[in-house]
């Protein structure tokens, strides 16, 4: 299913890809928003939400978990749903082991 992007900061290429444009006014829109930078992964009825920083993932866990509670009347697991460091762990999403690297280290 494809994401709905603002037209705005974005163009489309020759083969009829979406290319966000990084220019000066994304880079101000990032640094002048309060918006709080995050991720979505999702597969079948999984997913995993990545943030840059434990605060940032403290309140956006707290945020879904209600959400999903009031407006879902959905449960979460508490064993399989939490916080991970991934610099310092791994993470389980179905049929992958994630954790984050540095830039340029090789993979073995």
């Amino acid at each position: 299913m494809p994401t709905k992007v603002n037209r705005e900061y974005s163009k489309t290429d020759k083969n009829g890809n979406v290319v966000i444009d990084r220019s000066q006014k994304w880079t101000m829109l990032r640094e002048k928003s309060r918006l709080k930078e995050i991720y979505i992964v999702r597969y079948a009825d999984d997913f995993k939400i990545f943030c840059r920083g434990y605060q940032t993932a403290k309140k956006t866990y707290t945020a879904v978990v209600k959400w999903l509670k009031e407006w879902l009347s959905l449960d979460i697991s508490e064993e399989k749903s939490g916080i991970t460091d991934l610099k310092k762990n791994y993470m389980e999403f179905p049929g992958l082991k994630i954790r984050a690297e540095p830039k340029g280290k090789n993979m073995q």
